[in-house]
């Protein structure tokens, strides 16, 4: 820190004069010539990058030299930032200064300088010192004559790729990555990860463009139905045992306001539904040397949008990119973490919504269809108020046992049988034999894209019964509508379902991620804003789960729960089309002996077949639910239990599996809890 005096030093003969803009992002060129104003922006002859400080509200703020941005201290009525070891005299560089003000933003743009022995300064166009405008400014500049080889690929593309989640395709050298996320009003991290604001449950999502080029990530921003004040950005995000708030950061800024085609608007005041930034360097290296080593990379996205008057702060997850590959990553690279293949969630730290989270690599219209629905989902169909999807949502029988599908599906896991748990969290149909609790809802969307020839196959080789359909405990339902309204009818009296609101509730559930797999060690530990991000020091290769999963499979237990299979090419959201997913279900009928028998049949299955339960999310059960449930009739408390109970077709592996050492047993349940 410098006495204020030495600040009163800071005044040169300059004056500034705004030439054409250089590139589609904007970058201008300010010459330094004879006249005298105040200096509010340069370096110093300390090599001190520095900008006057007019008392902006400044939650974010940055000082960058030749595209390395930095926040800055501010001391003294000025940001100043020490880039002493970056610049020398003679040299000259490029500066910018980027501040939050009231809920928008100010960017002085690039501005070259060169440097001398008392350093250069410049006025600011963040600056209220500024001079008047040039009365004659340049006209905006011819089209570029050297046009981007790569550009914007276009239209979301129909597939995706099993190297990673997102809609990636690739153009020459160039890789796109497209995925969406949501406004929220707190950390991934914190415990209300799944609190979504009534305000904006409609225009709830953006888009984010990552173009992957040679020598630079051309990162993009679309708000279609919401437009924003800023968004700040931050790369080279610093991941460490503890959460902190705000993020810790190392490199970043706002990005620019506007379209790629330029020039921006950066005012304070312009809401916009379109922002980019050019990322040249990350992890301390040039982009090239990035992506040609495939490394990872932090993003993170601070949208500000107005809401009532203000323009409130949201955040979202912290993206991990591989560059020069596309897609979202994770620390681990072994396929047997990723339940879902590329769409699998990371989602970390928030006990009790892990089941709640879309699927990775969501699109943005899915994205906003899926937040309508969850107000669905949660709204009691005997008038509850609909902000987000408009109306009321009405048609219940009051004589009916539930009145909305939050009601049985508690946190979207598996509810608990009459009498185990709170009221809350019980939701169930029946009773003695018949019997049946609420299942969990993670992961229908990928088992709806299986082809049905598939199944079939998985009959032929097995044995197993293909059902009439492939949803519901008796697999009776073909698709997630025909489920959706079979409970509409039966289990809430609503006869006359709206077919916008099944269809929005449709794709909330298609739309529902399946978390990734963690050993049960790594899971205890993640607590609540705790080691976000971190890698495990457990893993699922450690000795203890393989040799669990080697007595899965001498039990025959895969025999039913098919580890993995493969997605179709026809359903509706392409992100799920041609992947491996790793359910632990056939999707066949199986009998299940005499003392799982129900009163009578259902569809074409027998009082004791039963469809295989998916095995994916299960080690999340009681963490999420806060009770361990298990079988259809939610009979069983734990995996041990629930085993023993298997009879008729599944006696062999049963007796199997009671025939083991004790430490045969105990490695195979280690397995489980880490699916």
């Amino acid at each position: 820190m410098r006495a204020a005096s030495e600040y009163d030093r800071r005044s040169v003969s300059s004056r500034t004069k705004r030439v054409a803009v250089t590139t589609a992002f904007a970058v201008y060129s300010l010459s330094v010539t004879a006249s005298t104003a105040e200096a509010n922006f340069g370096i110093d002859e300390s090599r001190i990058l520095f900008h006057v400080d007019e008392g902006w509200t400044a939650s974010f703020s940055y000082l960058c030299v030749n595209g390395d941005c930095r926040p800055p201290n501010r001391t003294n009525g000025f940001f100043e930032r020490d880039v002493s070891g970056l610049v020398s005299v003679g040299q000259t560089v490029t500066i910018e200064f980027k501040v939050e003000d009231g809920g928008g933003q100010c960017l002085t743009g690039p501005v070259s300088i060169t440097i001398g022995a008392a350093g250069a300064h410049v006025p600011s166009s963040c600056a209220s010192t500024n001079p008047d405008p040039d009365p004659n400014p340049d006209p905006d500049p011819d089209p570029d004559p050297n046009p981007d080889p790569n550009p914007d690929p276009g239209p979301t593309p129909g597939g995706s790729s099993e190297d990673g989640a997102g809609l990636i395709t690739q153009q020459g050298s160039t890789v796109t990555t497209r995925f969406a996320e949501r406004f929220r009003d707190r950390h991934e991290s914190d415990l209300n990860h799944d609190r979504y604001i009534t305000e904006y449950a409609e225009g709830s999502a953006y888009e984010i463009v990552l173009i992957d080029r040679p020598h630079e990530l051309e990162v993009q921003l679309r708000s279609p139905d919401t437009a924003l004040s800023m968004v700040n950005f931050t790369q080279d995000h610093i991941v460490n045992p503890g959460f902190a708030d705000p993020p810790q950061y190392t490199g970043g800024g706002f990005m620019s306001k506007g379209n790629l085609t330029g020039p921006a608007d950066d005012n304070a005041g312009n809401l916009v539904n379109n922002f980019f930034f050019r990322v040249t360097a990350a992890n301390g290296r040039p982009w090239s040397t990035v992506r040609t080593h495939r490394e990872t990379v932090t993003l993170e996205f601070t949208p500000r949008r107005p809401l009532n008057g203000n323009f409130p702060q949201y955040y979202s997850s912290i993206i991990r990119y591989r560059a020069g590959q596309g897609g979202i990553t994770f620390e681990r690279d072994d396929v047997r973490y990723f339940s879902g293949g590329p769409t699998t969630n990371f989602a970390h730290g928030s006990p009790g919504f892990e089941f709640s989270q879309a699927f990775l690599g969501i699109d943005q219209p899915t994205l906003d269809r899926f937040t309508l629905g969850r107000e669905l989902f949660r709204a009691s169909f005997l008038g509850d108020p609909l902000p987000g999807n408009g109306g009321s949502a009405t048609g219940a029988d009051p004589a009916a046992a539930e009145d909305a599908c939050i009601d049985c599906h508690f946190q979207l896991g598996k509810a608990a049988p009459p009498g185990r748990d709170t009221e809350e969290r019980q939701g169930f149909t029946g009773n003695g034999n018949d019997l049946r609790v609420a299942p969990q809802l993670i992961g229908l969307g990928l088992l709806e894209a299986v082809d049905q020839a598939t199944i079939d196959d998985l009959a032929s080789q097995s044995g197993g019964k293909v059902g009439e359909g492939r949803f519901g405990w008796k697999a009776t339902e073909p698709t997630i509508e025909a489920q959706v309204r079979k409970a509409f009818a039966n289990d809430m009296g609503v006869s006359s379902p709206s077919s916008t609101f099944v269809g929005r509730i449709v794709d909330y559930i298609r739309g529902l991620g399946v978390p990734i797999r963690r050993h049960p060690e790594a899971q205890q530990a993640q607590q609540p804003n705790v080691a976000l991000r971190v890698p495990d020091a457990h893993t699922i290769t450690d000795a203890d789960i393989l040799a669990g999963e080697t007595a899965f499979q001498d039990a025959g237990c895969d025999n039913c729960h098919v580890p993995s299979m493969q997605t179709g090419n026809d359903h509706p959201f392409p992100q799920f089309r041609n992947i491996t997913i790793r359910p632990f279900t056939d999707l066949l009928l199986w009998d299940m002996g005499p003392s799982l028998c129900s009163g009578s049949g259902e569809g074409n299955a027998t009082a004791c077949e039963w469809r295989t339960a998916p095995l994916w999310g299960t080690r999340l059960q009681e963490r999420v639910t806060g009770h361990a449930t298990f079988l259809h009739n939610g009979r069983a408390t734990t995996r041990d239990q629930a085993i023993r109970a298997h009879g008729g077709s599944a006696a062999v592996s049963r007796d199997a599996y009671v025939n083991f050492s004790a430490s045969k047993r105990t490695d195979l349940i280690r397995y489980l809890e880490s699916l």
